[in-house]
Formats: structure tokens, sequence, C-alpha cells
């Protein structure tokens, strides 16, 4: 994983995995001894080792465990930091996992006559092919309950930019499987990976971040199994 990874740049991520070093994007290059790019972390790290995030607050490793997470057996890394501008006060927790990066944050402030916590967890991931956890979404809805065939549609609008719809129909109660490859036919993601009920279904799928080109989508169920192709113009 070592392509940027986040919405808004200035909170894009990098996990280098060859030194094990976790990096944050500079825009702006503040901080004079890591121009471009900040150290956050390391793989490396031992139980009380800290860093010092370009000038700004400590933060120390807190644990470092092997666990089961998301089907794989994964290094995971703790870290706290503190950051103190009185009357206000900060706590953050990072939890990265290896091969996949950030898992979990965890955040509270206080003072000033204002606080608030807020956490974020990571349910699923496809990284390199390989699915992490479930990546089942709610961008899936239902339009009807009665369908008397197996249908995947061609989807709408195509060529998209960048979001287009994917109708699909199951005559009766199956497991479900909806991925998107690309043109050398590794898996891009994985839209849904459940158990539905018989009815035609709609999913709203968005690849605005995902490059321009030609991508296929495919339908496999226990009875079922088609693949089409839909093109992705930014």
């Amino acid at each position: 994983m070592n392509n940027y990874i986040g919405k808004y740049k200035n909170s894009w991520i990098r996990q280098d995995n060859i030194t094990g070093n976790i990096y944050k994007l500079n825009l702006n290059d503040s901080c004079t001894f890591s121009v471009g790019e900040t150290l956050l972390d390391s793989f490396k790290v031992e139980i009380g080792d800290s860093v010092f995030v370009c000038n700004q607050y400590l933060k120390k490793c807190t644990g470092k465990t092997i666990v089961s997470y998301l089907n794989d057996t994964l290094k995971k890394i703790d870290f706290n930091y503190t950051f103190s501008n009185p009357p206000f006060a900060y706590t953050d927790n990072w939890v990265f996992h290896e091969k996949i990066g950030i898992t979990r944050l965890f955040g509270s402030s206080g003072g000033g006559g204002s606080g608030g916590f807020g956490s974020t967890d990571l349910l699923g991931c496809v990284i390199d092919g390989v699915l992490y956890g479930d990546t089942s979404t709610t961008n899936i809805s239902q339009i009807n309950e009665i369908s008397s065939d197996y249908i995947l549609k061609q989807n709408f609008p195509n060529p998209f930019n960048p979001v287009t719809n994917i109708t699909f129909s199951l005559r009766e109660k199956s497991n479900v499987n909806l991925s998107v490859f690309d043109n050398l036919g590794r898996v891009v993601t994985i839209l849904v990976n459940t158990n539905l009920s018989a009815g035609t279904y709609n999913f709203l799928f968005n690849g605005e971040n995902l490059p321009s080109g030609i991508y296929y989508y495919k339908l496999e169920s226990e009875n079922f199994k088609d693949i089409k192709k839909m093109v992705l113009i930014k």
C-alpha cells in the first residue's frame, strides 16, 4: 500500500510496505525536517517508543500485538498522543494493521465549555485482490420483491463519471457476490458479499477513487453467473 489513501489530501496517509513506516502527506512543506510528508509511526517501533510529529505533538506506542483481524493474522500497533492548548486538550488513538494501514481512529476533546468524541472502524477492504473482512455496503436497495429469473443488467449510465447503477435480479434466496475487476482481471472492489432474498436490486457504484478505463462487474450466486463491461471516463 504505497499510495496515499483518503478523501482529503491534507489527511492522506501512506504505509510503506518496505520500511514499515507510516507517513502523512504534507502539502505545504511546513515540517522542515520532513519535506513533502511527515513520519507518523512505524511497525518497527517497540512499546514505549515515541514520535515527535513535526513540532506539534508527542505520540507514544502503547501496544504492539499479533491479532486475528479481517480474516487474517496481522500485526497491530496502537499509538496514543495528547496535545494541549489551554483551555483545550485533545487525545487521539490510531490503530494500524500490517498490510492494511489505519483500521481504527478514536479521538476526544474537551475544555473551553465544549467537548466531544468520535470513532471510526474499518469493517473490510480489498487489497491486491484479497478480501479482508466484510465489504457489504448500504448502497444497495431492493426495488422489487418478485423475480422470475436471474438477470444482470447493463449498468446505466455507461460510460459513467463517477457514479453508475448496477441492477440485478434473483429468482430465489441466494448467497450473492457482486465484484468489480480491472482490465487485467484484478479485483478492484467487492460491492456485495451476502445472502439476499429473491427480487430485483439496484447498487449505486461510485468510481471516484478509480482511474479512467474499462472495468468489469461480475454477479455470482449458487445457480447463476454473469459478467458485463463498463467504462469509466473522467
